[in-house]
């Protein structure tokens, strides 16, 4: 067999990935080589239901289980997410249990992680890109442990993210938006949505926008207009409340104490919002205006 010069003991290929991104089947491939003796071997896995960035991380743990302890390996991969992660440029906030995996996997062994190029000619990485998608398709698929648990404390993570904080200066608890008042604006062509909602076409096509974000951004919010005076512009309190609810304009004006603020607030729930977006599209706006107050 052919040996290598190297400062390496081993080199280690891997590449994960799934057909549906989240929760569909995936599959990993790793080639793992002997830099001494010129051995090299392939493994591949298959998962009943993953992520891409999971398979990613499986694959490398499954590459360094292969190599003994005492060795010293170069290990590339086309995933920035688990290089950068690896190499401490990422926090490990989510995946932790792959990760635990990972460093169980890494002890004894000093490896350098390196990014490589997907579908960029490498001969190894197209070979390991070839054994997970062969693992896909053909083999007997595992269960991913953890997964679930995973999963749902990344949803977990991001709802507390994306949930709107109360302007109360730290003197009462944030408030809670019942589940029912949390929903998307209505799906519909502008001008229907405009007539429906009595709002002007402009207003009704960032609002049909805004529903395609993937991430409901800060400039997503910044970016829902009025388009200029419309029915709710100049509506009084009373008029707003038949519209909606004493129990909505309870949990608003727990939000907001200033009353302008939270009629602007109830103002865009009857444009289609739902409350919770009503809520922080009026909070992203004061951050708008102090912010050009100070600059």
């Amino acid at each position: 067999m052919n040996q290598e010069n190297s400062q390496f003991d081993y080199r280690i290929y891997t590449d994960g990935g799934c057909l549906v991104n989240p929760d569909g089947p995936g599959g990993i491939g790793v080639v793992v080589m002997n830099l001494k003796t010129g051995e090299r071997k392939e493994f591949l896995e298959a998962y009943e239901k993953t992520t891409n960035n999971r398979m990613e991380i499986r694959a490398a743990v499954k590459g360094l289980e292969n190599v003994p302890e005492g060795t010293v390996v170069e290990l590339f991969s086309d995933s920035q997410y688990l290089v950068k992660t690896a190499l401490g440029m990422f926090r490990e906030s989510k995946n932790v249990d792959l990760w635990k995996l990972l460093h169980q996997a890494e002890k004894g062994k000093k490896i350098v992680y390196q990014w490589v190029r997907g579908h960029n000619g490498d001969r190894w990485n197209e070979r390991c890109d070839e054994l997970a998608t062969q693992a896909m398709h053909t083999m007997d698929r595992k269960t991913d442990e953890g997964y679930d648990a995973a999963r749902a404390a990344a949803q977990k993570e991001k709802k507390a993210a994306s949930a709107p904080k109360a302007y109360t200066g730290g003197s009462r608890a944030d408030i809670q938006i019942p589940e029912k008042f949390c929903h998307d604006p209505e799906q519909m062509a502008p001008a229907a949505y405009a007539s429906k909602y009595q709002v002007n076409l402009s207003c009704a096509a960032a609002i049909q926008n805004f529903i395609l974000k993937k991430e409901k951004s800060f400039r997503a919010y910044a970016a829902l207009k009025t388009g200029g005076m419309d029915t709710w512009s100049r509506m009084s309190r009373d008029s707003i409340l038949e519209k909606t609810s004493q129990e909505e304009w309870d949990i608003v004006s727990g939000v907001f104490p200033d009353e302008k603020q939270a009629m602007s607030c109830m103002k865009w729930r009857c444009r289609g919002l739902g409350l919770q977006d009503a809520v922080r599209k009026v909070q992203v706006d004061q951050e708008v205006a102090k912010s050009a107050m100070h600059g």
